[in-house]
């Protein structure tokens, strides 16, 4: 559903974009998990014509999180660009995790996704509206986590 892409997975994006393209791909959805991620994710869409974005804020990459980062994350997901909030969910895999800051985290990236989405697109009630798709991640989670 998804892909990553940044310069430390590869040293020339514009030839990766290309060889994309020539592979007969159309489109592409890369996601940020992180602020920085995040920040790239946007100037990828502005810059390739068959790039599409989703933003958020993975479980795992809450340890430098900000929750002045939901403000900007909901500023942003209003570009066209930007098709799904993602990449977030749960992750109880590591014992060290901060459960209650993965859920917090994860409840207020719902309510942009849901809420602040068809607000700012003044659809609350219309089903013509498009919806925001989500790319959820879990993984350790047990029955009532």
């Amino acid at each position: 559903t998804h892909c990553h892409i940044s310069y430390e997975d590869y040293d020339n994006i514009d030839e990766l974009i290309m060889n994309i393209k020539n592979s007969k791909v159309e489109k592409i959805i890369v996601n940020g998990t992180d602020m920085k991620s995040n920040l790239f994710v946007l100037e990828l869409v502005r810059k390739y014509d068959i790039v599409y974005g989703a933003l958020g804020f993975h479980p795992t990459e809450l340890d430098d999180f900000s929750y002045d980062y939901l403000d900007w994350l909901d500023k942003n997901i209003d570009n066209d660009k930007i098709v799904a909030l993602g990449e977030i969910g749960l992750d109880y895999h590591y014992e060290n995790t901060d459960k209650e800051k993965q859920i917090d985290v994860l409840k207020r990236q719902l309510d942009i996704a849901v809420v602040g989405y068809l607000m700012q697109k003044e659809c609350y009630n219309n089903c013509s509206c498009s919806a925001m798709y989500l790319i959820m991640y879990c993984q350790g989670l047990k029955r009532g986590f």
